[in-house]
């Protein structure tokens, strides 16, 4: 659970919510619980994922809700947007709202197509309504060969890297979650060769059948070698029919540096200062002294090579912090433990780790060109689904981290 807030997301999704019941100024729920059964229904199967069936502390006993976690290991949002939906019954024949469905087997009904993606849907049995909702869980998300948004593709006679990411709210089809609750980045990398100029790059993309791509300035491209400019982080969107996916760039050329400072690099605790936390003597001490070092450290410019992870730069940060001596104090900067996990994600922080401040608490970073500011849950510093060490920092990015005491705040939840 932990390991989501060192991910940061920059997608905002719609989310078309049908219910029976109408919900004004709903609260935030704070707890779900499990329901062994639902009156009527034999089990629901999606996408080849059993449901499961809960109720939430917000919408009150009557609102009962299906939902199921696809793998983000084999699934994508383009399965949520043409989920196929078996209900087996105890005999009544069950509706979802905007679908028809078929009988095949006993007491099974087979919905194809249902767009499960940000979408809930009320289920009906009989006189029981339900409420259906399904996501991806969280992770990496694996793209199968057959997938209609598929991308693959070389630049400068180097093979690009294409991954997703997946951040997933639990409470799928929760009405105060009016934004959505899944939300994944896709992205594509390499180093390219030296010499390599981003704003005119040569190279191809595989796209699937019937497919086009825009943007990084092509407006219909199909096939073929095209110059492409990525000089600003461009993204390209591939079209197939009415789906549509995004990709953005993460690239860096071999032999070129990236210059750090802080307009473009930097670490906010503004959050937790603000917060009951930093009462605490404990925790203002260890927050004080990353400020201080911070400080020191960013006051001059630092280059790193091309294709550093905004991992690399933070590793390098806290090794500067713990092997260099603050004047003021005689000690060394840092003096607490720090721990990135091998790189994977930082947990701690000169010994201010990621669990003080609550199970809610923990260590982000965003990439917005404003930087970091946060005014309400739908107005905040942009995020993206994607761990640091995966995240190649480049001259056009703007990171901002930051140590939350709600994490859900930042995800639109």
């Amino acid at each position: 659970m932990k390991k989501i807030v060192s991910i940061v997301l920059a997608l905002v999704l719609a989310l078309s919510l049908s219910s029976a019941v109408a919900f004004a100024d709903v609260v935030k729920p704070t707890s779900t619980t499990p329901l062994g059964s639902l009156t009527g229904i034999s089990s629901v199967v999606i996408e080849d994922t059993t449901a499961s069936y809960w109720r939430d502390s917000n919408t009150g006993l009557g609102t009962k809700y299906i939902r199921a976690e696809l793998p983000s290991s084999s699934k994508t949002e383009y399965d949520l947007r043409h989920a196929t939906v078996v209900i087996t019954t105890t005999g009544a024949v069950p509706s979802i709202t905007g679908y028809t469905g078929s009988l095949t087997g006993t007491n099974e009904y087979t919905f194809s197509g249902v767009d499960l993606f940000n979408n809930a849907y009320t289920v009906t049995v009989s006189s029981n309504s339900y409420t259906l909702a399904a996501g991806l869980a969280d992770g990496q998300v694996g793209i199968s060969s057959s997938d209609p948004l598929l991308l693959n593709g070389t630049m400068e006679s180097t093979t690009l890297n294409f991954y997703g990411s997946c951040q997933n709210n639990p409470y799928m089809g929760n009405p105060y979650y009016s934004s959505g609750w899944t939300f994944i980045s896709y992205f594509f990398s390499a180093t390219l060769p030296t010499g390599t100029s981003l704003s005119s790059v040569s190279g191809s993309f595989t796209l699937p059948s019937g497919a086009s791509l825009s943007g990084a300035g092509q407006t219909s491209y199909t096939s073929g070698t095209a110059n492409w400019n990525f000089s600003s982080n461009n993204a390209v969107t591939l079209t197939n029919g009415s789906d549509t996916r995004v990709y953005t760039p993460k690239l860096a050329v071999t032999g070129q540096t990236v210059l750090v400072k802080k307009s473009n690099y930097d670490i906010n605790l503004t959050e937790l200062k603000n917060s009951s936390y930093y009462q605490d003597s404990t925790i203002k001490a260890k927050a004080d002294a990353i400020e201080t070092a911070w400080t020191a450290y960013i006051s001059q410019e630092h280059t790193f090579n091309s294709g550093s992870s905004v991992m690399d730069i933070m590793e390098a940060f806290i090794t500067w912090a713990s092997t260099t001596t603050n004047t003021a104090t005689g000690t060394y900067y840092f003096t607490g433990t720090s721990n990135t996990s091998g790189g994977t994600y930082l947990s701690c922080l000169n010994g201010l780790d990621a669990s003080d401040c609550g199970y809610m608490a923990g260590y982000m970073y965003a990439d917005d060109p404003n930087g970091y500011y946060w005014t309400s849950t739908s107005n905040h510093s942009s995020m993206a689904t994607v761990g640091a060490n995966d995240y190649t920092f480049t001259n056009s990015t703007v990171i901002v981290w930051f140590y939350t005491v709600d994490f859900m705040n930042w995800f639109n939840w």
